[in-house]
Order: C-alpha cells, then sequence, then structure tokens
C-alpha cells in the first residue's frame, strides 16, 4: 500500500487576508467619501451661482423692455417652480418697492446647506450674499 497520508495543494485566501483586504478598503472609504460629498456639494453650489447669473441677465432684458423688474419666472422664460438641474437649490424672486429692484435667492435643500454657504443671493446692482458661515469669498468664486 501507498502512503496513507494524502497532500492536499490549497489555493485561494485565508481569512486574515480578507479581513486584513476588508479592513483598508473600509479605512481608504472612511477617507475619500467625506471629501467626495464635499465636492458634489461644491458643483451643485457652482451650478446655483449659475443659474443666479443666467436669472439676473434676463431680469436686466426684462427690464430694458418693460422698465421693471418681474418675480414672475415664467415671464423670463422658466417654469415654475425654478430649481437648478441637480435640485439641490430652489430660486425665488423678490422685488423691492415699484419693482425698480430685485434679489433673487437660491435656496439650498437640507443636505445642500451643509455646504456651509447655505443660501446663495444676487441683487440686480450686482451684490452676491449668502446666509452660512464660510466666507463670502469661498462660497461665491
Amino acid at each position: 500500500m501507498r502512503n496513507a497520508v494524502m497532500k492536499f495543494n490549497q489555493s485561494g485566501f485565508t481569512l486574515i487576508e480578507v479581513m486584513i483586504a476588508a479592513v483598508i478598503l473600509a479605512i481608504l472609504t472612511a477617507i475619500a467619501l467625506p471629501s467626495y460629498q464635499n465636492q458634489m456639494r461644491t458643483n451643485k453650489r457652482t451650478e446655483a451661482e449659475n443659474l443666479l447669473l443666467e436669472v439676473a441677465s434676463k431680469q436686466q432684458r426684462f427690464f430694458s423692455d418693460q422698465m421693471t423688474y418681474t418675480n414672475d419666472v415664467t415671464a423670463l422664460g422658466y417654469t415654475a417652480p425654478l430649481q437648478t438641474e441637480s435640485g439641490a437649490y430652489t430660486l425665488t424672486i423678490a422685488l423691492g418697492a415699484g419693482g425698480s429692484s430685485y434679489t433673487i435667492t437660491a435656496t439650498a435643500t437640507p443636505d445642500q446647506a451643509k455646504d456651509g454657504c447655505g443660501n446663495l443671493t444676487l441683487t440686480n446692482v450686482g451684490q452676491k450674499g449668502k446666509s452660512g458661515s464660510k466666507s463670502l469669498a469661498d462660497c461665491w468664486k
């Protein structure tokens, strides 16, 4: 009879190797995910800034034709409610006395408010504003 002891050729990963790989993946995710979320919020804020500037431009054209500003977004060629493509901001227009001035406000969704800039504003004289804790220079680029 041949030797009763048989040798098995094992291949694959041990449990320890799999656990080490899982821990490394968890650490990388914990570092990368907040950075990714912050970058996405910054991109959505830039989208809102661009829409604010576009609406302000349309307000100036409307004023040159009508000699007044409007708070009706449909008169400017938009559908109500006016939102950014991502849905992170909703825009509203508040008129001053007699329609001679306006303030456009981009109101952030609760998740977007974590950006630190809060709501963004733009007036008919080009004054930019924000309601969050970050500086104006950090919020409007």
